[in-house]
């Protein structure tokens, strides 16, 4: 049996027996039965343990009755039979029979027997005396007793925390309730912290009060730090009981902390004792200030018998941050602390270090200063866009930093945006925004100018349906109530807008003078017109004229009548756009203006051709105010002939009268062609004539325009311009011919062909002879014709031979040759007769073709007529063509030679005279013209020796062939 070890705490062991019970086979058997010395049988079982009880039989039918309790369900085993029941054993089974009934099922026969339960109890009370509530060391006396066991226990013991105390057991016996009552002494001194002692479910404690040690108690916490940190103090009491109290001093004020302190109740367990104990602890947070700095923080923890501990701690310093404080301004907004200042004034702050720990400088942010212990902000002319600038003022310890942020409010406006022009069609809408800046924000509102009735609230200013007559100046006005010291004041301003109302001309053209229609004398003074209308962009003007004039501008000022550009129907035009829809409207009137007449033309048809007897009308087209009257006139002279013509006029007249006048000319005569016709006009303004500008064009035959014979006496060399002139349209083909008597054959020289000309009524051929030789006296004929009527025309020249010679000048040089070299040139000419006095001669020369003659020798002396004279002239550029001709010059004049030679300076060669009118050519010219030049040198040689054999049969002696010079060329003169 074993039993459990408590502090103080005392058992009893018990043993009981039990004696078994023995009986026959046909009698039922109670089983583990054990019979008394009072011959009860009983069934041993201890207090609180399970119990069995079990009967056995050869019979079947077996029942086992407990506490009114039947228990039958039988096992068979080993050929008996058994029924049994279990209980948990209490003191109340102690003395309770137990019967076991069995029958036999083959004769009826009842068997009986019974037992009585005897069980080992446990003590009723277990009791420790002497225990209780004592102070540390004193002495005590303890007694534990032991009540109601069976059997009587066999020792006890006492444990005082862990130490066993055994004493001697004194036992006694309660014969009625057949138990035993034991118990032990003793006496000692208590210096535990705490006694208990418990055995079974009964004990006793002894209650030790002791503490505080000084060696327990303690305080935490630091003992210097940043201010505004929170410190935790800790004061802790140790092991104590009863519980200790903990009170705080800051030097000698008791402080009483928010929170209670923290109490912990010690409990400590084990198979012999339980011990228990407190112990406190309480914190109190203190915030460090600058100002706890040698703060001594005390701690008292008093225990029982008011025994106490005292610990303390002593601040011994704390570090703050820098404090800044911002002076020089006085201004603040309330609510937003933002300093207050208007624009245009001057920011003017300093910023001052009021304390640190450790100490430390102070600075400005940008534009500021910075220094030990102040720093200074200076912004002149505060403007609008300063408005929410931040400035900071700053301080760094190794505590932290301190700033002070300065938000500037700018108060300033209203200022309000340029005002523009804004346009809009009459009849649209239209929207204006006032744009305002202001701090603080301003109150907007509009009023039309001229007109305090009309008022808009709000920055909007919204037109609908506009009219002309809103268009004009809108004001917005905003005000602002600024902050001030002592109060605020009211700031105004006001910008002004301007409403464009855009419309068209519409029907309001109107003239100022207002006039329908002028009547006025050309060159006079035109008044001054203006086209007026209503329009706004501003209409532009534009006159227009029926003579096709446009002038601009509203006003009209034409200075003085024009019978050309201002008569007819004046109409105005007024235009303007509005949003790109052109708008007009036009107005008229009408000008008359007096003028002498004017004649557009005299028309002659002239593209028309008329034969003689024609009849030709000439036109004339006249414009004038008042009407004009014509009259006629041919080449100057008035028409007034009835017979040869007659007039006639037609008028019509609207802003000016147009007259159409006609010339008849009844028959046309050859002389009429390029009559010209003048066209007189007159009106009581004055008169004007106009000449035709073309004559008028008549077709007739050639005709003698003079004499038709015509007689000449000359020597001979002189030469001679033979003249026919003939009246004929076109101009006729003039053939010359010569006779030497009117007897003889026609010889043809010459054919003049102007090509059919008709510009002239007059024609005129002439025929030239330079140098008369006795076989050049003679009859010459000049025939005329044209394709009018094929009718010849003749006119006769008879040239008579005066002997006589007369002085005058020498006759022309011939027989021109030339020979070139490389560089030079040898020029030979034949001299003619010198006109009665001295003469000499001058070469010259060209390139490339006839003309722009260069001088070569000059007054080369004559060696007689008839012989050959030369010259030699260098130096001449090699590779290019020469061309040369000679003059002869006497008292009396010049003559040149109409003849010219030309030559190569690339190689030598001779030239032969030729004309000043023929030109060089190129290679195929050259070529072409030799061909020419062949046939026309055989049609020559034929003539000449023609003529030579006709005239050598009168001229007396040799007739050399160098003295027969014919040429068919004009000469220069």
């Amino acid at each position: 049996m074993t039993f459990g070890l408590h502090d103080y705490l005392c058992f009893v062991i018990f043993i009981l027996t039990v004696g078994k019970l023995q009986g026959k086979s046909q009698v039922p058997v109670i089983e583990g039965v054990v019979k008394s010395q009072d011959g009860r049988q009983k069934v041993h079982g201890n207090e609180g343990k399970s119990l069995t009880v079990t009967c056995t039989s050869e019979l079947d039918m077996i029942t086992l009755m407990y506490n009114n309790t039947d228990y039958n369900e039988t096992t068979l085993n080993n050929g008996s039979y058994s029924v049994n029941f279990t209980i948990i054993a209490v003191r109340g089974d102690d003395g309770q029979n137990i019967t076991c009934h069995a029958v036999n099922s083959t004769d009826g026969e009842e068997y009986e027997t019974w037992a009585v339960i005897y069980l080992s109890l446990k003590p009723t009370d277990i009791r420790l005396e002497g225990v209780g509530t004592v102070e540390e060391n004193d002495n005590v006396t303890i007694t534990c007793t032991s009540t109601g066991s069976r059997p009587a226990p066999d020792w006890m013991a006492l444990w005082i925390y862990t130490t066993f105390e055994n004493k001697t057991l004194t036992v006694l016996y309660d014969n009625i309730t057949d138990t035993y009552t034991a118990s032990i002494t003793f006496t000692r001194q208590i210096i535990m912290t705490n006694l208990s002692f418990t055995s079974f479910n009964n004990g006793g404690n002894f209650y030790v009060h002791y503490g505080p040690d000084i060696d327990q108690v303690y305080l935490t916490g630091r003992t210097s730090g940043n201010e505004g940190y929170t410190e935790t103090y800790k004061c802790s009491t140790g092991y104590t009981n009863p519980n200790a109290t903990i009170h705080w001093f800051n030097g000698s004020v008791e402080i009483f902390p928010p929170q209670p302190p923290d109490v912990i109740k010690h409990n400590t367990q084990n198979t012999l004792y339980i011990g228990k104990s407190f112990s406190s602890s309480q914190e109190w947070k203190i915030k460090f200030s600058r100002y706890h700095k040698g703060t001594v923080i005390k701690c008292v923890v008093l225990g029982t018998n008011n025994n106490s501990v005292t610990v303390t701690k002593t601040i011994s310093d704390i570090y703050y941050k820098p404090e800044l404080e911002i002076t020089g301004h006085q201004l603040i907004d309330n609510v937003t602390g933002h300093y207050i200042i208007n624009e245009g004034e001057t920011l003017n702050l300093t910023c001052e270090l009021l304390g640190a720990n450790p100490m430390t400088t102070v600075a400005f942010s940008s534009p500021g200063t910075s220094g030990s212990t102040t720093a200074s902000l200076i912004i002149t002319d505060i403007q609008y866009h300063h408005d929410r600038d931040q400035f900071t003022c700053s301080s760094v310890n190794s505590v932290g930093t301190a700033y002070i942020y300065i938000v500037l409010d700018v108060q300033y406006g209203p200022h309000i945006s340029y005002g523009y022009k804004n346009i809009v069609e009459e009849g649209g809408n239209i929207t204006i925004e006032c744009r305002v800046e202001s701090n603080p924000p301003a109150t907007v509102w509009w009023e039309k100018e001229g007109d305090n009735s009309t008022s808009y609230n709000g920055n909007m200013l919204a037109l609908t349906s506009v009219s002309r007559e809103q268009g004009g100046a809108y004001i917005c006005f905003a005000a602002s109530y600024r902050k001030y010291e002592n109060g605020t004041k009211e700031v105004l301003s006001n910008e002004t807008y301007i409403v464009g109302v855009q419309y068209g001309p519409g029907s309001s053209i109107r003239l100022s003078p207002n006039v329908t229609s002028l009547e006025l004398d050309t060159g006079t003074h035109v008044p001054v017109i203006r086209c007026i209308a209503d329009c706004n962009p501003e209409c532009q003007y534009t006159w227009y004229f029926t003579s096709g004039m446009i002038k601009s501008g509203s006003e009209l000022n034409l200075g003085n009548a024009s019978s050309y550009w201002h008569i007819g129907e004046v109409k105005c035009k007024a235009e303007n756009n509005v949003f790109r829809t052109e708008y007009t409207a036009h107005i008229t009137f009408t000008m008359y203006i007096r003028h002498p007449p004017s004649i557009d033309e005299v028309d002659t048809n002239s593209i028309n051709w008329y034969s003689e007897g024609s009849e030709i009308q000439v036109t004339c087209d006249v414009k004038s105010y008042p009407q004009a009257n014509i009259t006629w006139y041919r080449n100057n002279m008035e028409v007034i002939t009835p017979d040869t013509y007659y007039t006639n006029a037609t008028t019509t007249c609207q802003y000016d009268c147009s007259t159409k006048g006609v010339l008849t000319i009844k028959h046309a005569a050859c002389l009429d062609h390029r009559s010209h016709y003048t066209c007189n006009a007159e009106n009581i303004m004055g008169k004007t004539a106009m000449e035709s500008r073309n004559g008028v064009s008549i077709q007739c035959h050639a005709r003698p325009a003079h004499d038709n014979v015509y007689n000449f006496t000359l020597r001979e060399g002189e030469g001679i311009n033979l003249t026919a002139t003939y009246i004929s349209i076109p101009s006729p083909y003039v053939s010359w011919y010569f006779r030497h008597a009117p007897t003889s054959n026609n010889i043809s020289l010459h054919v003049d062909s102007p090509g059919g000309r008709q510009d002239n009524i007059y024609y005129r051929s002439d025929y030239e002879i330079k140098y008369l030789r006795n076989y050049d006296f003679g009859q010459y004929l000049a025939v005329g014709n044209n394709y009018v009527g094929n009718v010849d025309s003749t006119i006769i020249f008879n040239i008579f031979e005066d002997t006589t010679i007369p002085a005058g000048w020498p006759l022309r040089p011939f027989g021109l040759e030339v020979r070139c070299t490389e560089n030079s040139a040898e020029f030979s000419w034949i001299s003619a007769y010198n006109g009665g006095s001295n003469q000499t001669f001058t070469a010259y020369y060209s390139w490339f073709k006839p003309g722009n003659n260069i001088k070569g020798p000059e007054e080369i002396a004559d060696t007689g007529e008839g012989t050959r004279i030369k010259v030699h002239i260098q130096p001449l550029d090699t590779g290019y063509p020469f061309f040369f001709t000679v003059s002869s010059r006497n008292i009396n004049g010049m003559t040149e030679s109409d003849a010219y030679v030309n030559c190569n300076t690339s190689k030598t060669e001779t030239s032969s005279p030729k004309s000043r009118e023929q030109k060089s050519s190129s290679n195929a010219g050259v070529i072409a013209g030799a061909v020419i030049g062949a046939i026309l040198f055989i049609v020559v040689v034929a003539v000449i020796v023609f003529i030579v054999a006709k005239r050598t049969q009168k001229v007396k002696g040799n007739v050399k062939f160098a003295d027969l010079h014919l040429s068919f060329y004009k000469s220069k003169d």
